[in-house]
């Protein structure tokens, strides 16, 4: 449950990194890269969901 907390944490800064907080338009490749980002997020989540409820 440690790594996917990591990578987890890892894949949200990468996503804010991606976004670089200017509000503005990203370009492609950066809105590829926070959208991957953001489903690694999300991933890690379920995965660290189901490792508590003993899945």
């Amino acid at each position: 449950m440690d790594a996917a907390e990591d990578i987890r944490d890892q894949a949200r800064r990468l996503a804010e990194l991606a976004d670089n907080g200017s509000g503005y338009s990203m370009s492609r490749s950066q809105m590829r890269v926070h959208n991957i980002a953001l489903v690694i997020v999300e991933l890690c989540g379920q995965a660290i969901d189901e490792v508590r409820a003993g899945g």
